[in-house]
């Protein structure tokens, strides 16, 4: 059962778990972040926490090379409470500060005013990769279950628990990974921080956990967490 705000359920393959308890540690104990311009953290009535990233300044890092390196395919999964239309908002990302050619992240992509869908840029020095699951646009003013995931040859998504389509803006669809990402140098939370410490994708709203697996989550497994999404008390968020 999940503890105070928990939601996601670790497995024996959980790299890191942020939970944003009055700050930004890693509930696993190995991947704690850095906070950086002082985030504002929050305790709802429920005792479920987040936090604020400003958009400008605020984020969260770790540097250590390599991290997950071996990891082919797995799953991350978030609770994110967007809040201004327009802009591209990262949720984790990991990347490599000395170039502007090596990256992983997983963001919301902007589609149009107040309107999301969740996706990732990956590339590893040579072709660049952009999907997104585009079936559901994600509101701004409510908080919302994501996922984007790997098997290792394909990238799939989630809102809500409802399966997306996955669109290609960019490439196609390969399902690249942490271990096809050389050279990464950090791993970042609310920004996506490349080519001689450049950041750009600022998160401009609330963000309320963030788990990572290197299991890829049966549909079933990701429908189950949305329940308990729900049955902790936030109000489930809006689709277009």
């Amino acid at each position: 059962m999940p503890f105070n705000n928990q939601v996601f359920v670790r497995d024996a393959n959980t790299r890191f778990h942020y939970l944003f308890n009055s700050n930004m540690n890693d509930e696993m104990g190995s991947y704690n972040l850095t906070a950086t311009g002082s985030p504002t953290y929050t305790t709802l009535r429920n005792c479920m926490n987040g936090v604020t990233i400003n958009g400008s300044s605020q984020y969260g890092i770790l540097t250590s090379a390599g991290l997950f390196s071996s990891d082919t395919g797995g799953t991350i999964e978030a609770i994110i409470h967007p809040s201004t239309s327009g802009t591209n908002d990262t949720i984790i990302a990991s990347c490599d500060t000395g170039s502007d050619n090596r990256f992983f992240q997983v963001y919301l992509r902007a589609n149009g005013a107040g309107l999301w869908h969740v996706g990732m840029q990956v590339q590893n020095a040579g072709a660049y990769y952009n999907p997104a699951g585009t079936s559901n646009s994600i509101l701004r003013g409510y908080k919302h279950y994501v996922v984007a995931q790997s098997n290792g040859t394909a990238w799939s998504f989630y809102v809500n628990g409802i399966a997306q389509t996955v669109t290609m803006f960019d490439g196609t669809n390969i399902g690249d990974w942490f271990a096809d990402v050389g050279n990464r140098d950090n791993l970042t939370a609310g920004v996506f921080l490349y080519n001689g410490a450049t950041k750009l994708f600022y998160n401009t709203g609330e963000t309320y956990e963030i788990h990572y697996t290197s299991t890829v989550l049966t549909a079933q497994q990701i429908k189950e967490n949305w329940y308990r999404f729900v049955n902790n008390g936030y109000e489930q968020g809006a689709l277009a």
